[in-house]
This record gives structure tokens, C-alpha cells and sequence, in this order.
């Protein structure tokens, strides 16, 4: 497939026995004409989460998952890991392949005002193009209470606090990178790992 010069790959996360998901996701895509550089990623399952648990996992996240839900910050199901390893998966492909920038998605989104989504998409595009050498994570559904966010430009905020919705954002190279450093093992869900690696170890420098 050929790449528009200036729209980014997409990586779609989706898993095989779920077409109509995947059907859907493209048709939305469609609405904002950025359907010309999509890349299926099989989707990380249950049973391939728990064979990568010794990878991924210490035994007190299994003994949560398995045995005692003390909370569910702290990874809850095999479902949950095998998100997490979807995302993981895709970061150190960027990396092996020495992709610059690239946005990462699940397969249940819906772009509900064309308008409003190409305002917030042509605003992170612009600024994602200049970050060859900036760790830059730019989500485009986190839900965030107004009061923690400290806004960079017009849509563009960062957060005081951890966010939560890591289903559609803009990654660049270098934030790929930072994050495969700093998360080792896997201990809550993906959006608040990505969260605590900005709130506590200053790696990324937008958010």
C-alpha cells in the first residue's frame, strides 16, 4: 500500500475473529479520508497473553488476575494484558523499522464531527512532524477532568494527572522508545502506564 506523503501509517489493532470490527473502523476512517496507509495488527488473545506472562508479568499481576482482584488499576483480566501487549508489540516495531511517527488504534472507535476531528488531527500532525528527536504521545481520546489540564495550544493540553483512553494516538519514535525503556513488566492497564512513565520518570516531553 502505497503512503500518502502526508498522513502517517496506522496501526489498527484488531483481532481476527472480530472482521466486522475491523469493517467498522476502516468505514469511520473513511469519513476523514485517512484510509490510505492502514496496518493490521493481530490483536494479542488470551491465550497468547498467558504465554508471554513470564515476559510481561510478575507473579503478584498474575496472582491478581488468577486468584484475587485487589484492584483494577493493576491489570485485571488476561484481556487487559493482551491490550497491553497489542500496544507494546507495535512501539518496538517502530523502533525495529525506524518508523518516526505512526498512530496506534483500537478497533471500536467512532469519529462522531468530521469537522471537530480534523481541527484536533491536523493541530497533532503538525506538531508530531517536528518531533523527530522529542518523545511526543498525543492521544486523541483521553478523558481528562478540566482542572488537571495545562493546554499547549487551541486542543492540545498536558495533564497533570494519569488519563485513561489509549485507544487512538499519535506516538513518535522517540516516545516508543522511552516508554519500551521504562516499562518492563506490565503492572496496570496500558493507559496508566503510559501515564506514569510522564507523571514520574520525565521521559516524554509532550503529552
Amino acid at each position: 500500500i502505497m503512503k500518502k506523503k502526508n498522513h502517517p501509517p496506522i496501526f489498527l489493532i484488531n483481532k481476527k475473529d472480530r472482521p466486522e470490527r475491523l469493517i467498522n473502523t476502516i468505514n469511520e476512517l473513511s469519513k476523514v479520508g485517512l484510509t490510505d496507509y492502514i496496518i493490521r495488527k493481530e490483536a494479542c488473545g488470551i491465550e497468547r497473553a498467558k504465554e508471554l506472562k513470564y515476559e510481561y508479568l510478575n507473579q503478584d499481576i498474575y496472582n491478581n488476575i488468577e486468584n484475587n482482584l485487589i484492584s483494577c488499576n493493576l491489570l485485571p483480566t488476561w484481556g487487559a494484558v493482551g491490550c497491553a501487549i497489542s500496544h507494546i508489540e507495535i512501539w518496538k516495531m517502530m523502533v525495529e523499522e525506524n518508523i518516526k511517527y505512526a498512530i496506534i488504534m483500537e478497533d471500536d472507535n467512532k469519529i462522531y464531527d468530521k469537522d471537530k476531528f480534523l481541527w484536533n488531527y491536523n493541530d497533532a500532525l503538525k506538531k508530531i512532524k517536528k518531533s523527530e528527536y522529542l518523545s511526543l504521545f498525543i492521544s486523541f481520546c483521553s478523558d481528562t477532568k478540566e482542572e488537571y489540564k495545562n493546554f499547549i495550544d487551541n486542543n492540545i493540553y498536558t495533564p497533570s494527572t494519569y488519563i485513561i483512553g489509549t485507544s487512538f494516538y499519535f506516538i513518535s519514535f522517540c516516545a516508543a522508545k522511552d516508554l519500551l525503556k521504562k516499562i518492563k513488566t506490565v503492572y496496570m492497564q496500558i493507559d496508566l502506564e503510559i501515564s506514569n512513565v510522564f507523571l514520574h520518570h520525565n521521559n516524554l516531553d509532550k503529552f
